[in-house]
């Protein structure tokens, strides 16, 4: 859809249809991953029927929009019955407060659009409304018959950021874009954080340690098992006795 909306803008411009070459590269690119995942990414992967709308766009909010644009945001998981929230402070612990918070970002953010619509120039603000259309319609397919894992959700929240740093540039207040700029970076900034399941776990060093032992019952062609994270499922990479016998520590 990208592709084909900045042809169809250039078209509007020009009159022609044209193809970059750079199109050519993403649409071939994008043949290959879908080539991939036919051949190797069935089972669980599958479509299956829709699932509850309001889950979609509640995991929509949380998983695209409220850990895009707002600070120490966090992850949620668990089930509707009982969620939990990691890497939140306090006040964000809680559906009614994360939802507050979002709506007033939204709020301000909608707000600064209004102010400085007059100043969108017309194809920027076409732009502007379809990247927003985009990052939500494909936010609600893949949940509908997938799974809105954050994972999934990495491309929506690449969207939101595009939308936001269009509005930034739309700007003319000085002071209220760099205010947006450095708003922008905190939340990169304070966002980098790993979800338990991916930071607490079993640690190298004591790992490679009982690892070492272990070889020291057996032959050099021997390989042993380092327990690493995820811890579910149970990751482990394997390796020869005889390179552990040169590692010093």
């Amino acid at each position: 859809p990208i592709v084909l909306q900045r042809a169809y803008l250039e078209r509007k411009n020009t009159g022609k249809w044209r193809i970059q070459v750079s199109d050519l590269y993403f649409l071939a690119g994008l043949l290959l991953q879908f080539i991939f995942i036919a051949v190797t990414s069935l089972g669980e992967r599958t479509p299956h029927s829709p699932q509850s709308l309001f889950k979609v766009l509640y995991l929509y909010l949380e998983r695209g929009l409220g850990i895009s644009i707002v600070p120490m945001w966090g992850f949620v998981s668990g089930t509707s019955e009982s969620p939990s929230y990691e890497n939140a402070p306090v006040f964000l612990n809680s559906m009614a407060t994360r939802m507050a918070a979002l709506f007033l970002v939204i709020a301000i953010l909608g707000a600064i659009y209004i102010r400085s619509s007059k100043a969108f120039p017309a194809n920027l603000r076409n732009h502007f409304w379809f990247i927003l259309i985009l990052g939500f319609s494909y936010s609600i397919i893949v949940g509908l018959f997938f799974n809105p894992e954050p994972r999934y959700m990495i491309f929506t929240s690449f969207l939101t950021y595009w939308v936001i740093l269009l509005l930034i540039d739309a700007q003319s207040n000085l002071s209220l874009k760099v205010c947006l700029n450095t708003y922008l970076i905190v939340i990169l900034v304070v966002g980098l954080t790993a979800s338990g399941h991916r930071s607490t776990g079993p640690d190298w060093r004591p790992e490679l340690t009982k690892a070492k032992q272990e070889c020291s019952d057996l032959s050099p062609e021997q390989e042993v098992r380092i327990r690493i994270l995820p811890i579910v499922p149970q990751w482990e990479m394997v390796v020869s006795c005889k390179i552990l016998t040169g590692v010093d520590r």
